[in-house]
């Protein structure tokens, strides 16, 4: 793909003009062209893995992976085969450099993303940026904006500008904090990243994350007693709760779904480790931290 062979995206294209935000989800294919665009684009990978071009960088991508293309980055998702056995999910959430500066004269923005995003008039554009999805926050924030894109209900525009909003402010963290937790042991800080991608897998256990990595099941027991002083179930089930609490707040689903999504296929079991970490019932907790 030879730079300037592209086409360029035009915002306007992709949505109706009431609205300032435009998500979506696809399996890419390589019918796609190689392009640029007017305005500013997040990816998030959901599934899979493949292979993404950025001008004429070539980047491995997989589950978990965030993209952040400022205007003008030339770019394409391609899978690992025509026909992949694990084909590529993505998120897309796009919106022009106008809104955050629409946002910025009203609300706090976080300034380091913003000013990233938003470049002197006539400078050089800025670089796209990488983050991994360590917590599983980006998981559920992009669903949670494809869900509200998709249904349109009463006040789903609001509800996008709150949740761009938040994704901004953890990008602003990510990408350029200085304060980020570094384990000394860089294995261990994976071994956190994959419980907090898998906790939803309810037959995922210390087994089949131990064999992943060729580590000993007494290495990891050893890590989580040192950083953290509990077991290796102890910690799988505060992510587990820790993700419901989530939902809960933000979402409608029903606490049997949620508690399938968290990895409990026992709904009995879920109730009872759910009220004795939080001190009160699912239902409870929603009416309680219900979002108004």
């Amino acid at each position: 793909m030879e730079k300037g062979k592209h086409m360029v995206m035009q915002f306007h294209s992709l949505l109706n003009r009431d609205e300032d935000i435009f998500v979506n989800r696809i399996a890419e294919s390589f019918e796609t062209p190689q392009h640029s665009h007017d305005f500013i684009e997040i990816n998030y990978v959901a599934e899979g893995r493949g292979f993404h071009y950025i001008d004429e960088e070539l980047i491995a991508a997989e589950k978990g992976d965030v993209f952040v293309l400022p205007v003008g980055t030339a770019h394409v998702f391609r899978p690992t085969a025509v026909s992949p056995k694990e084909p590529i999910v993505i998120y897309n959430c796009v919106f022009q450099p106008h809104t955050l500066a629409d946002w910025a004269e009203a609300i706090p923005m976080p300034m380091r993303i913003f000013e990233y995003l938003s470049p002197a008039k006539g400078g050089a554009p800025a670089a796209w940026m990488k983050t991994t999805d360590r917590s599983g926050d980006f998981h559920l924030l992009f669903t949670g904006m494809y869900a509200e894109y998709i249904r349109k209900a009463d006040g789903y525009r609001t509800m996008l500008c709150g949740k761009l909003l938040e994704l901004l402010g953890i990008l602003d963290r990510r990408l350029f904090g200085t304060e980020e937790t570094r384990w000394q042991d860089p294995l261990f800080e994976e071994i956190l990243n994959i419980i907090h991608m898998r906790c939803g897998e309810s037959q995922f256990t210390i087994g089949e994350l131990t064999e992943s990595l060729n580590v000993t099941s007494g290495y990891v027991q050893r890590m989580f007693r040192r950083y953290f002083g509990v077991t290796f179930l102890a910690y799988l089930q505060n992510a587990r709760i820790e993700r419901s609490c989530r939902l809960l707040r933000e979402t409608s689903f029903k606490v049997a779904y949620i508690a399938e999504l968290c990895g409990y296929q026992d709904l009995k079991f879920f109730y009872r480790i759910f009220k004795r970490k939080t001190g009160s019932t699912p239902h409870q907790y929603r009416l309680k931290h219900r979002r108004s």
